[in-house]
């Protein structure tokens, strides 16, 4: 005997929502990765910085499995409620075909999402400001320590305050000596 339509569709809610509740897990971590990215981009400890990269290929890798998974949830409901995918779309416009307690529970898990999602997009666009930062500040310190290749010396003057010529600054050490 075939399970009911009822509890087939609450299957399908079911594992809707528990996709979308991997998804925020994942996210999760992913902001929490982005803000301690961000302060060692700030401190400029490259280490860290390697360490967080590595995370977060780890949770992306995650994310796509979880995304696969969602939109699998989704197309199974879709075909239970009989829909096509011109009619809903997106999660959000399949939600008004749900019922109403299980609508509420899904578009907050949505919300959830979309928060976490922009709130991860911003993280990102300040860490590349101080990741740029950082290769300016590494950069100029490179150039500092080689200056080009060109070796700096110290200027040695006159007691008036004028610069003395190489071969005249060689000439008061000398004699100083």
């Amino acid at each position: 005997m075939d399970p009911p339509v009822g509890m087939i569709m609450k299957e399908r809610e079911v594992s809707l929502e528990v996709a979308l509740g991997a998804q925020i897990e994942i996210l999760r971590a992913l902001v929490e990765v982005a803000q301690r990215e961000q302060q060692h981009l700030i401190a400029v400890e490259t280490d860290q910085i390697h360490v967080c990269v590595e995370r977060r290929k780890t949770l992306l890798a995650n994310l796509d499995v979880a995304n696969s998974t969602t939109e699998h949830a989704v197309d199974a409901l879709r075909n239970e409620l009989t829909l096509s995918k011109e009619k809903a779309p997106t999660l959000s416009s399949l939600l008004r075909f749900l019922q109403p307690g299980h609508r509420e529970q899904l578009s907050e898990r949505c919300a959830c999402l979309e928060s976490l999602a922009q709130a991860l997009g911003e993280l990102n666009s300040i860490n590349m400001v101080h990741a740029q930062r950082g290769m300016r500040i590494v950069r100029s310190y490179n150039a500092l320590l080689s200056d080009n290749g060109h070796v700096q010396t110290a200027g040695v003057y006159t007691k008036t305050g004028r610069t003395l010529r190489a071969n005249q600054a060689a000439g008061v050490f000398a004699r100083s000596v």
